[in-house]
């Protein structure tokens, strides 16, 4: 009996820890999710490859219209279109199509995972120091002081830079500009200007990880962090984890995808919207 609850026990644990899937959003297909529909439609690369069909749609339309009304032989795609040859061409289309999705989902995903990765060492950071000051013998409200700056700059540092990553034009519209931070309002003019006044997005990340060494290392000194430096370095470890983070995932989004393949697939594709509608209506 005790071994037959000990399974059942283990088996509500498995379940309780397995993932869960909605069956509506398994096979959101067959039903209607207006609001699904309507944040596709407003997707630009939605709109753009609705209006390059319709226009193909319609060139074949006109064109089946003109061999209706016998302005086209009907035989003109054989005298100069063999399906052997359009069948070849849409077979390179579908390779060039299929390596530039792959290597766009490996991007998306490595980044994706470097991102999490850059907030999950900044959580340590955090949690990490904090933990150091109970151990500190230095004065309670410069402890509390310390605490709260430390979490305004890693908020502050974090919103940067994911702006940085997002990209841009250096007009302040990135999203993660917008994020709310914890009481940014707390520091002094002085090193608020300092970021208005930075030339480039780029380089806020850069000042704000310095102030965050700085603070740091200053309150080593006033006996904050009295902590063994062993255990210290874990503070620097993550800090290094996290900007090593942040720079590989500025790769991605620094570095598009190689001209050349972009080129290719363009011209391709090109060539598919004046041929096929020829092919498909004659």
């Amino acid at each position: 009996a005790s071994l037959a609850r000990r399974r059942a026990h283990l088996q509500i644990v498995v379940s309780a820890l397995m993932i869960r899937y909605r069956k509506r959003k398994c096979f959101c297909c067959l039903g209607v999710n207006w609001k699904m529909f309507r944040n596709i439609a407003r997707m630009k690369c939605f709109q753009l490859s609705f209006i390059v069909a319709s226009a193909s749609a319609l060139v074949g339309m006109c064109l089946k219209l003109l061999q209706v009304l016998t302005v086209i032989p009907g035989t003109f795609v054989e005298d100069h279109v063999t399906s052997n040859g359009y069948t070849s061409f849409l077979w390179f289309l579908g390779t060039l199509l299929v390596f530039r999705t792959s290597h766009s989902y490996g991007r998306f995903w490595e980044a994706t995972s470097l991102v999490h990765g850059m907030m999950g060492h900044w959580w340590d950071l955090t949690h990490v120091v904090i933990a150091f000051t109970r151990h500190s013998q230095a004065d309670g409200e410069r402890i509390r002081l310390f605490k709260h700056t430390l979490v305004r700059l890693v908020s502050l540092l974090n919103a940067v830079i994911l702006a940085d990553l997002e990209g841009g034009d250096e007009d302040g519209s990135q999203q993660a500009l917008h994020f709310e931070l914890l009481d940014i309002e707390a520091f002094d003019n002085a090193a608020l200007s300092h970021i208005e006044l930075s030339p480039q997005l780029r380089e806020m990340p850069l000042l704000v990880f310095q102030w965050l060494n700085n603070l740091i290392v200053d309150e080593i000194s006033t006996g904050v962090l009295n902590i063994p430096a062993p255990l210290l370095t874990r503070t620097f470890q993550a800090m290094n984890c996290a900007m090593l983070s942040y720079q590989e995932a500025k790769k991605y989004a620094d570095t598009p995808f190689p001209f050349p393949y972009a080129v290719a697939i363009e011209l391709v594709m090109s060539t598919h919207f004046l041929l096929t509608p020829v092919v498909v209506s004659l």
